[in-house]
């Protein structure tokens, strides 16, 4: 628990006979699980990124693969005809 938060009740008269300290404590718990699941939060963060980059290099290689097996002509002609789709879509709506 972090000593900091409200260590000042410590130092009132009969304070003791109360459950002022023991309300401190739970204020503390949950301000350690905040931290605990911001790391958490952090860490799974850099992994999502760790992961939109591998998809990344992942589509550019299969890209190249396919410009292995098509004309630049038929891959320009089907992202301008996807491209076209996606904004027949959004106009639907």
């Amino acid at each position: 628990m972090n000593e900091n938060i409200l260590s000042w009740i410590d130092l009132l008269p009969d304070v003791s006979t109360t459950d002022f300290p023991f309300s401190r404590d739970m204020i503390s718990l949950l301000l350690a699980e905040a931290d605990s699941l911001s790391r958490k939060a952090s860490e799974l963060s850099s992994r999502a990124g760790d992961l939109r980059h591998k998809a990344y290099l992942a589509s550019c290689m299969l890209e190249g693969e396919i410009r292995g097996c098509w004309s630049n002509d038929d891959i320009e002609d089907a992202k301008r005809r996807c491209n076209q789709g996606r904004k027949g879509l959004a106009g639907a709506s």
